[in-house]
């Protein structure tokens, strides 16, 4: 009955152009509790209580710092994997195309879809808690906590350094 319901409402979504792909919900696999922290080695990723706002500000992995990551083909999270990031709040990170990125969308489609990466890794290995990553927008730009953390989350660099680079904990 449930999964009747979620295929009907991602067929409706999908019939007004809010989601993409009807069929990734049921291939998906959700990797909740997943901590991600910035390049400097204190601060990790927050969906504000605005439920819009990431920053990369927090020195501690509580509630808002954790995320869950939808991989959209199911499975094992790994290299090169297209996932969306779904904040405590219950909304999915979305990269706009003026750089922003913001945590309020209800659906994932297209600008809330990201690439994952296992930095310094070829090849579809796994990515394991503790790794190194990158994430690369829907419009081809690196997710970037602005001064290798302590400020606010863009998405914007089109290429990536260390200020594009987290370690994901889950």
């Amino acid at each position: 009955m449930f999964n009747t319901f979620k295929k009907t409402i991602a067929a409706a979504a999908v019939a007004f152009g809010a989601l993409s792909i009807s069929t990734a919900a049921d291939a998906a696999s959700y990797h909740s509790g997943v901590c991600f922290k910035a390049a400097n080695g204190v601060h990790f990723l927050v969906a504000e209580g605005d439920q819009s706002t990431v920053n990369a500000n927090r020195v501690w992995c509580s509630a808002w710092e954790k995320f869950t990551i939808v991989d959209i083909n199911g499975g094992q999270l790994r290299n090169g994997d297209l996932v969306h990031v779904r904040s405590a709040h219950g909304k999915y990170l979305s990269a706009q195309p003026d750089g922003r990125l913001v945590a309020n969308r209800l659906l994932p489609g297209g600008w809330e879809t990201f690439r994952i990466r296992k930095v310094g890794a070829w090849g579809p290995g796994k990515i394991h808690s503790g790794n190194r990553i990158v994430i690369r927008t829907a419009h081809g730009t690196w997710l970037s906590a602005q001064g290798g953390g302590g400020f606010q989350v863009a998405a914007n660099r089109p290429i990536r350094n260390a200020w594009e680079t987290f370690r994901i904990r889950y």
